[in-house]
């Protein structure tokens, strides 16, 4: 039909782009394990009443010339037996047994003779498939070669007939089936028929009428051989064709029809295959998507060939039609399924074999269920498959591109109150393990690559309408509390450990700042409810218990925990709810009001000291807990210091490197020091100066050593980092070198560390890379504190050793160099200053033109160097006198070109998109520091502002854009921002811009919104008397003169879009008067249609006046 909608129509779209050339085949990937897909090895739950295959075969092996009834009791014996485990005489009788039967059907053609045994050859290939489903082993590759090629012969022939109406279409589903096995089940490497099983399929489903059910079955046999020829095969998957997904997708929304028209008829078995084809279409589609994200190599180019499908509609309408087949069968199942259930029968109904995987084939449901209702056992059984691949489905396609599903949240997600479909009660009521823990990785997914998306959640009370902020926080709450439920009630470890690591996502990415408190400390206590839980198999646990602790330690990593955890302890401290025992405890020092707290870190160092008998993964997570706690309220562990000293002492001396590692980061976090992750957003919403590049207290706050007793830090000194800079570990000789720019620099034993810095930053061995770029920032930290931020020789000798270092191979010794180097730079004033004789001049600017081309090099690095580098060449080149002193020390043309070169620096950071947003944002600052300084009128093409000018008006990000409208307007030379009419355009532009109407081409944008547009009125008021002022200087009284090829004048829609800008500079009478001025001198004499609207016109001048006579009224006044 020409009117075609969905996936149907966007094939017929694409139907003329169709290839059906044969595809190069490639190297098979690693091998897939023979119980990857849940079944047990050599029959698995399937051995009860096992028979031998040795007297089964023996009885079949004459089946072609039996007599038909013989031949047809024969094999349905061995395509029925649930054989037990295989010994090397059954094996070798089995392949032989194959091998002879699939040469007899491949020589004989489709003729008559072929039609009468056909019956026969169906039954030998039934027999076949659970051959192989029972002996996996049976499938090596020599005979996977030797079988696979007879059998696509086979194939091609039947179908090459292209009549699937007629008797040959049960004898093509079981060859099809029987591949699906062969291909399934052979573990070895092997891709020689990888595009060529592709293909063909795709030759069969070409052939098929897009809306005949009755081809429903081959359908699905057809589409569970591809996802069996796919799996294993990532690194091969872009040689697929694009129109396989599409295949998939025009399948699942024909059959999801079929099931739609047919729920409420009494078409039961159209709807049963329907739904087959469902599981089968979802089930290939998953494993495509999960070797798309598993493989690094080709994932990147797969996405974008299937974003760039249909016009960019097939991910997101595919998205919506794996949301509600999951949807639909969640329902279906619960109402079908009967609630006496068991947890074993729900798991055996969704752990297959491989043959019936996808197709609805054989199973090993409870035979009382299969006798009395068989319709709801296929109905409960099909429906069990559907909903476990529809989760993992759209599992696959959130790891590729999470953004499609955050408008299907609501779907997905608890947010209607009474909806009961979602993934979460998945993880509530679903009987089977597996399907638990698939949505439970799902929605791990959905929350993993989600954090900007949830940043716009905010819980307050709205009484007309629910906004998206509101309704953004209830998913959020709804899943942190139903997924701490969950985990405190799973049975099943498995999918415990999932759900312990799907809420860590959620606690990760969750803006809890923005939300009621109290969901973070209920978290904390269903962690510890798990960890003290008195179930033996959970305590021995290992992986349940290291997520749950990992859990934990991201719960306190987050200060609201810590905050929230002492107000519960205040609550039940006030409303007489404590203990006696616990009240004792409230009388030690430093455990008034956090009870509950002291209690978490008291478990936390039982762990550690290895008392509740954890292993070792457990004890770093427990580790990683207390550090957080540390980062948190580092007053609370003070007074815990005696115990803490024992255990890093212990620890240090005894423990194997990977705790040793974790305790040296703790004596990091105790002192203060630790990686801080940069928060890029603090330093774009406010409307001050960026802060310093060192990771440390706010700039007015220069004591960033803690105050602690002496002999606490004599023991840290002298006894735990000597035992840190002598050990064998790297990583904790580094910890002890990010430590020492912590220490209080009066300490006797200060120096001897600091000698251990300088020794560790030196150019040399590769594998000590991680000390070295510990040693890097410790040297770009104190160069911002006292007594080494006023110290020249320690300033220049760090500049020589960062110089040595910015050549480093290793990323993370640049990145670090660089880092120190913006610190560095920053006090290059200092170096200025004292150069009072021709000989210090000299050498300050010799340090100085130094220092430039070692951020200019940075800047043509990585793009994490790239943010210090152009940092840096704004510190250094601000320098008042930086100009002079490199002329000074090298020649006139050394310093011009030196100027030259770091304005097209800046300006190509600035204006270019290839950058990260983050680069651009710092280069914009680097031009604003310049502009502000002398360099500026050195510098000899004077593109910085034109390049400040693009990025402020046709830049897309508004991060971006606001620095650069900052920049913009910091200097005060009216000859940098061009002639007069360049002036007078960028007046006009900025007007403009005023004006406009943001577009959001990103939502994460939309709190950049009202920041942009206040630098932007901001920018106007303060450059319109720059801009106007110069050319009326000549005739203060009388507006400009208009020339000819001139720009006219102030126009009276500007000056009115001036007007209502004004109270944008709150408290600068000074600068509303300028800017008033400028737009009244510009004014344009009134003509006759003026005249007509005066009355407007005399409301702006009186505006504008009105700001001249406040600041004459204020000047009277003074």
């Amino acid at each position: 039909s020409s009117k075609a909608t969905g996936f149907i129509g966007l094939a017929m779209d694409q139907a003329s782009h169709r290839s059906g050339r044969p595809r190069k085949p490639r190297s098979r990937g690693k091998p897939r394990r023979a119980n990857e897909d849940g079944e047990g090895e050599g029959g698995g739950s399937f051995r009860r009443d096992g028979q031998p295959a040795a007297g089964y075969l023996e009885r079949g092996r004459d089946w072609r010339s039996m007599g038909e009834e013989e031949a047809r009791q024969a094999l349905k014996a061995i395509g029925e037996t649930r054989f037990s485990a295989f010994d090397a005489g059954e094996s070798s009788e089995a392949k032989r047994w194959i091998e002879d039967g699939v040469d007899e059907i491949v020589k004989t053609s489709t003729t008559d003779d072929l039609k009468q045994q056909l019956e026969r050859r169906r039954l030998f290939l039934t027999a076949t498939q659970n051959l192989l489903f029972h002996k996996r082993d049976l499938v090596d590759t020599d005979w996977f070669k030797k079988l696979l090629p007879s059998l696509l012969s086979l194939l091609r022939e039947v179908s090459s007939t292209g009549d699937y109406e007629s008797i040959m279409k049960p004898y093509l589903i079981e060859i099809l089936k029987t591949l699906e096995s062969v291909v399934y089940n052979q573990t070895e490497q092997n891709s020689a028929f990888f595009s060529v099983i592709v293909n063909e399929v795709m030759n069969i489903l070409d052939k098929m009428p897009s809306n005949e059910v009755e081809e429903f079955q081959l359908r699905s046999a057809a589409l569970a051989l591809v996802g069996s020829a796919v799996m294993g095969q990532g690194k091969l998957l872009e040689d697929v064709p694009k129109e396989m997904f599409m295949l998939i997708a025009v399948n699942l929304e024909l059959a999801m029809k079929v099931i739609e028209k047919t729920e409420k008829s009494a078409a039961e078995k159209s709807s049963e295959e329907a739904a087959q084809l469902v599981a089968s279409c979802l089930r290939t589609l998953q494993i495509m998507l999960l070797e798309v994200t598993t493989s690094s190599s080709s994932s990147s180019k797969i996405c974008t060939k299937l974003s760039a499908m249909g016009s960019g509609r097939f991910l997101p309408q595919l998205a919506e039609m794996l949301v509600k087949a999951f949807l639909h069968e969640s329902s279906s199942y619960r109402s079908l399924r009967d609630p006496g259930q068991t947890e074993e029968e729900g798991e055996d109904s969704d752990c297959s074999r491989s043959a019936a995987n996808s197709m609805g084939g054989n199973t090993d449901d409870s035979a009382a269920d299969v006798v009395a209702r068989p319709m709801l056992a296929n109905a409960c059984r099909t429906a069990g498959k559907v909903r476990l691949y529809s989760i993992l489905a759209i599992q696959g396609l959130a790891r590729m591109q999470p953004k499609i599903f955050h408008p299907l949240w609501p779907l997905l997600l608890p947010h209607a109150t009474g909806r009961q479909s979602s993934l979460l009660s998945v993880l509530a009521l679903d009987p089977s393990p597996r399907t638990r823990i698939a949505a439970a990785t799902t929605i791990h997914a959905l929350f993993q690559r989600s954090k900007v998306f949830m940043a716009a959640a905010e819980e307050h009370r709205v009484t007309s309408f629910t906004s998206l902020s509101q309704s953004l926080a209830i998913t959020i709450t709804s899943m942190h509390t139903g997924l701490c439920s969950a985990v405190k009630n799973e049975t099943h470890l498995g999918a415990a450990q999932h759900i312990v690591k799907a809420l860590s996502a959620l606690i990760t990415h969750a803006p809890f700042k923005r939300l009621k408190r109290g969901y973070l400390s209920l978290s904390a206590r269903a962690m510890i409810a798990v960890l003290k839980c008195e179930d033996k198999e959970r305590r021995h646990d290992v992986t349940l218990r290291t997520a749950c602790m990992n859990c934990l330690a991201t719960i306190l990593e987050n200060q609201i925990s810590v905050s929230e955890l002492k107000e519960n302890s205040a609550e039940e401290e006030s409303r007489g709810s404590l203990s006696h025992r616990e009240r004792g405890r409230l009388q030690q020092p430093a455990r008034h009001n956090n009870t509950e707290l002291m209690a978490v870190i008291d478990d936390l160092f039982h762990v550690i000291c290895g008392l509740t008998g954890d292993a070792n993964p457990v004890k770093i997570e427990a580790i990683r807990a207390l550090g957080g706690v540390l980062r948190s309220d580092n007053e609370l562990l003070t007074a815990e210091w005696k115990r803490l000293e024992d255990i890093v002492m212990s620890l240090l001396e005894s423990a194997p490197p990977p705790i040793r590692t974790h305790i040296a980061k703790l004596v990091e976090f105790f002192v203060g020091a630790g990686e801080e992750h940069e928060d890029e957003d603090e330093e774009i919403d406010g409307f001050s100066s960026p802060n310093p590049t060192r990771h440390l207290k706010p700039r007015e706050d220069e004591k960033v050593v803690k105050s602690l007793p002496d002999d606490i830090w004599d023991k840290i000194i002298v006894d735990i980092l000597r035992m840190m800079f002598q050990d064998s570990v790297v990583a904790v000789r580094a910890s002890a070198i990010n430590a020492v720019a912590f220490l209080p620099a009066e300490h006797k034993g200060f120096l001897r560390c600091l000698q251990e810095v300088w020794l560790s930053a030196r150019p040399g061995d590769p594998t000590e890379s991680a000390s070295r770029a510990a040693a890097l920032k410790s040297l770009g930290i104190l160069s911002q504190t006292s007594p080494f931020k006023d110290d020249v020789n320690f300033l220049i000798k760090a500049s020589d050793v960062l110089e040595k270092c910015s050549h480093d191979s290793t990323l993370a010794v640049r990145i670090k160099a660089c880092f120190s180097l913006a610190n560095i730079c920053e006090r290059a004033f200092v170096i200025q200053q004292l150069a009072t004789s021709d000989y210090l001049k000299h050498h300050a600017g010799l340090t100085l033109a130094r220092l430039a081309e070692i951020a200019m090099r940075a800047m043509a690095d990585n793009d994490k160097i790239r943010v210090y580098g152009a940092r840096a060449l704004g510190y250094v080149a601000s320098c008042s006198n930086f100009f002079e002193l490199v002329k000074g020390a090298a020649s006139y043309e050394s310093a011009s070109n030196l100027s030259s070169r770091i304005e097209a620096a800046i300006c190509g950071m600035v204006k270019s998109t290839d950058y990260s947003v983050k680069v651009r944002w710092n280069a914009c600052h680097a031009a604003k520091l310049i502009l502000q300084s002398s360099i500026a009128n050195h510098m000899s093409e004077r593109r910085l502002v034109g390049a400040l000018k693009a990025a402020a008006v046709e830049g897309k990000n508004f991060k971006v854009r606001i620095q650069a409208t900052r920049a913009l307007r910091e200097s005060a030379d009216p000859r940098l921002y061009g002639n007069e009419q360049e002036r007078v355009e960028l007046w006009r532009e900025l007007v403009l811009r005023v004006e406009e109407q943001l577009e959001l081409d990103d939502p994460s944008q939309y709190k950049y919104k009202d920041a942009l547009k206040h630098e932007q009125r901001l920018c106007l008021l303060v450059l319109s008397p720059l801009l106007l002022g110069e050319s009326t200087a000549s005739c203060p009284s009388e507006p400009l003169s208009i020339k000819e090829g001139q720009a006219a004048s102030v126009s009276w829609e500007e000056a009115r879009v001036v007007l209502q800008t004004l109270p944008a500079l709150q408290g600068n009478s000074r600068s509303c008067r300028q800017a008033a001025a400028s737009i009244l001198r510009w004014l344009p004499k009134r003509t006759r249609l003026e005249e007509e609207q005066e009355e407007e016109h005399v409301e702006i001048l009186s505006g504008l006046q009105k700001y001249l006579d406040d600041e004459e009224v204020n000047e009277t006044d003074r």
